[in-house]
C-alpha cells in the first residue's frame, strides 16, 4: 500500500536526517575515518558519498523546477509516489538484505576535510533540501506533476516528490550502515 506524504512529512524527515547526522559527531574521529577492511567504507567515505549523492539529486530536481511551465496548486498538498518509485524506495529501506555495488560516480571524493567538517557537508546539503521543500510549498507546488530524469538511471522519470524520497530512503540506508560500521569496529552502538 502506498502513502500519501505532506509537506510537513518531509520536513520532519529532514530534520530526523540532522539529528542523525550531529549524533555522529560523539563518534571519534580516528574511529569515523577506520575502514571495518579493505574493500569497505568508512563511516566518513559513507558520508562523502552522501554529500556527492545528494548534491546529484538536489541539482537533478532544480533542473526538473526550472523546466515546469506552470506550477499549478499542489491539490491539497498531499503527495504519493508512481507503483515503480514506491516499489524502489522501500527496497532501500535498511536494513538492508541485498547489497547494491556503487556506481563509479558515486565514490566517495578523496578530501582533507576533517569528520566534523564532512559531516558538516553532509548537513549544508540537507538544508539545501530543506530550502528547495520550503520554497515548493511557499508556491503550493504539486510535487507529483513536476517531472524530471533519474540522475544515475537516466530511463527513469520521477516526480519531486520521488526525489525527496529516494534521497531519503538512501540516507536511511547509509545512515544504518555507518551504524553497523561502527558497531563492528567499536562494539559500541552510536
Amino acid at each position: 500500500m502506498r502513502i500519501f506524504y505532506s509537506y510537513e512529512d518531509l520536513d520532519h524527515a529532514l530534520q530526523k536526517a540532522v539529528q542523525r547526522i550531529n549524533d555522529f559527531d560523539e563518534v571519534p574521529d580516528d574511529l569515523f575515518i577506520l575502514k571495518p577492511a579493505p574493500n569497505a567504507w568508512s563511516a566518513d567515505e559513507v558520508c562523502r558519498h552522501l554529500v556527492r549523492f545528494n548534491n546529484l539529486y538536489i541539482r537533478q530536481m532544480d533542473r526538473a523546477y526550472e523546466s515546469l511551465e506552470s506550477p499549478g496548486p499542489a491539490s491539497g498538498g498531499k503527495f504519493r509516489t508512481g507503483y515503480i518509485q514506491h516499489l524502489f524506495i522501500k527496497f532501500l529501506e535498511p536494513p538492508y538484505k541485498i547489497r547494491v555495488k556503487t556506481l563509479a560516480p558515486m565514490y566517495p571524493v578523496e578530501t582533507d576535510k576533517t569528520p566534523y567538517e564532512v559531516r558538516n557537508n553532509l548537513i549544508a546539503t540537507e538544508k539545501e533540501l530543506q530550502n528547495r521543500i520550503s520554497e515548493y510549498h511557499s508556491s503550493d507546488l504539486d510535487l507529483n506533476r513536476v517531472k524530471g530524469r533519474n540522475p544515475l538511471l537516466k530511463f527513469l522519470p520521477m516526480s519531486l516528490i520521488e526525489f525527496i524520497l529516494y534521497l531519503e530512503a538512501h540516507q536511511r540506508r547509509h545512515f544504518w550502515q555507518i551504524e553497523q560500521t561502527l558497531f563492528k569496529l567499536s562494539g559500541i552502538k552510536f
